[in-house]
């Protein structure tokens, strides 16, 4: 079978990637030149399933392996390892940390696939982050058992229905870094505080990110 007739008849994703892999752009083209509406409508769902459930899987593996080696080298003089995990894996500490999050967070539903399907990656992260609960969990898997998909969108519209509210004296805490060239302030953002420090430094992440495309963007 080609990969289309593979893709057709719902083959496992591992071997029509590699068929994939054998074509180029123009051997695409002819394979799918006849492509229809109705495969189109029958193919699409299949496909975003199976990316949902590899980046969810990649997620809670990650957090799974980075877990144990914490464990395993947690001596004093093994600590040096984990460091030289981090660089070796290449995805940057926070997101490693929040894999390990994730992880913690909904490792007892492995067996439940289906389930699992139902979320995206990042939705795993922000339930699994240490300023969720265990109510907007169980609720996020009740959900995802009925079918209901579970994005970022809604995973942060759980945490704050059912996170842990903080008191407002600790909401209004602020941090202060003076550089040469500019001030910043961090203010916790509605439900969180100072020592939600993983998610703070993602979102101060992505606020860099957006700056260095605007300077991109005008250069």
């Amino acid at each position: 079978m080609n990969a289309r007739e593979m893709i057709r008849e719902r083959a496992d994703v591992f071997e029509v990637v590699p068929v994939l892999a054998k074509l180029n752009d123009f051997e695409l083209e002819k394979l799918t030149e006849d492509f229809t509406d109705e495969e189109a409508i029958k193919t699409g769902p299949w496909i975003a399933v199976h990316a949902r459930n590899q980046t969810t899987l990649c997620t809670l593996i990650v957090g799974a392996l980075v877990l144990y080696f914490q464990i395993a080298t947690r001596a004093k003089h093994l600590r040096f390892a984990v460091k030289n995990l981090m660089d070796d894996i290449g995805l940057g500490e926070t997101q490693i940390y929040r894999c390990v999050d994730a992880w913690r967070g909904f490792r007892q539903f492995m067996d439940e696939t289906k389930t699992l399907s139902q979320f995206s990656s990042e939705s795993l992260k922000i339930l699994g982050a240490k300023c969720s609960s265990a109510e907007a969990r169980e609720k996020a898997i009740e959900l995802a058992r009925q079918g209901q998909r579970i994005t970022a969108k809604r995973a942060k519209q759980l945490v704050t229905k059912l996170g842990n509210p903080l008191p407002k004296s600790t909401r209004r805490h602020n941090w202060h870094y003076q550089g040469n060239a500019a001030k910043v302030t961090v203010s916790p953002a509605e439900g969180h505080s100072l020592s939600d420090l993983d998610a703070i430094i993602q979102d101060l992440q992505e606020c860099i990110n957006k700056l260095a495309a605007k300077r991109y963007a005008t250069a």
